[in-house]
């Protein structure tokens, strides 16, 4: 279960890493835009048969420890502070 966590650990991490690359190639607005785009479409669009199928995890610390990527609001502010 610990290693699951350090594995998923540094998934997270990579998923900034690919933020701040994408940023550099098309720019920290445009990268940021795209990631709002992404994050508005998730809240509207979600259909209720893949509701269902979903595993919605706890956006506290705790549940945080098993996701794979980081939270979209999370990958926005880094990008916007420049940390990642």
């Amino acid at each position: 279960m610990l290693a699951s966590i350090i594995t998923l650990w540094f998934s997270r991490r990579r998923e900034f890493y690919a933020d701040a690359g994408a940023a550099k190639i098309v720019g920290a607005n445009n990268m940021i835009a795209a990631l709002e785009r992404l994050k508005s479409s998730r809240e509207t669009n979600v259909d209720k048969n893949i509701t269902v199928l979903a595993i919605n995890i706890n956006k506290e610390a705790i549940g945080e420890l098993f996701m794979t990527h980081p939270p979209l609001e999370k990958r926005i502010q880094a990008l916007k502070q420049g940390s990642f």
